[in-house]
């Protein structure tokens, strides 16, 4: 995934939000001391082209939420401190320049890495221009539900592709492409009601992923007062769930899938 884009790895908003997760193979039976250093050399290419330093700025997924991960590198306590001096030895490394013993596979990912970075460095101007990935998406307006009335005034219409997002957009945002990552269809959404769940939960804008999410896995209540029964951060009507090919019957449609502003 391009660091422009903000993912689910963290199982927090803030470390979703603020931080880049690499994961490390711990599979039976390969050479781990490998993995963790090819991990190592990874995060110190990630630091030297985002322009970050590798002291205090490395952090291990059990900042986030507490859970004994990396586990290999956390048993035994040592093991976290020498891959720190693997990722300082590498970036010092980078620092000074390739040599003559870097591989092709290196400078393939520092070159992929520095287009991600100079896109989330200048070229976006706003967090509401990424595409919001792996949203699960819930179906409303239609059967029983016809005729609802939309937060934003008159009526949702199940016949035409209309969204839900769980806070109030500025009107100059009205329509969303959505994608169904299973088939590649695409449609676009005019946004005409507020939720599921939430209110004020306006995830696109702060890079980080709906606050259902977080609410569904934890038991919590989100502002409707009710505790989620899924991790929708969308809703679409029937017309848009037939557009993107989803099968089931009405209002009971869920698909994951990508968005963005139109």
């Amino acid at each position: 995934m391009p660091v422009g884009e903000v993912g689910w790895h963290a199982g927090s908003h803030d470390g979703n939000a603020k931080s880049i997760g690499i994961e490390i193979c711990e599979n039976k039976g390969i050479d781990q001391q490998a993995a963790n250093d090819k991990a190592a050399r990874l995060t110190a290419l990630l630091l030297h082209e985002l322009g970050i330093s590798p002291a205090g700025n490395v952090t291990q997924h059990h900042l986030w939420i507490g859970k004994n991960c990396p586990a290999l590198l956390r048993k035994p306590s040592s093991g976290w401190d020498a891959f720190l001096v693997a990722v300082e030895n590498h970036f010092a490394q980078v620092t000074e320049g390739p040599g003559e013993n870097d591989d092709a596979i290196s400078l393939d990912v520092l070159a992929s890495i520095g287009a991600a970075g100079r896109q989330l460095g200048g070229e976006r101007s706003s967090a509401l221009d990424f595409a919001q990935h792996g949203i699960l998406s819930t179906e409303f307006g239609g059967g029983s539900e016809a005729g609802m009335l939309s937060a934003y005034g008159g009526l949702i219409d199940p016949n035409h592709p209309q969204a839900a997002l769980p806070a109030r957009i500025p009107r100059t945002k009205t329509q969303i492409l959505v994608t169904n990552p299973s088939n590649g269809l695409t449609v676009v959404c005019r946004v005409n009601d507020v939720g599921p769940w939430n209110t004020h939960d306006s995830y696109w804008d702060h890079g980080s992923r709906p606050a259902s999410e977080a609410q569904y896995e934890h038991h919590l209540r989100a502002e409707d007062g009710r505790v989620p029964s899924n991790r929708a951060g969308l809703d679409l009507t029937p017309a848009a769930m037939l557009a993107l090919r989803v099968s089931g019957q009405v209002n009971t449609r869920q698909v994951v899938v990508n968005w963005q502003f139109a």
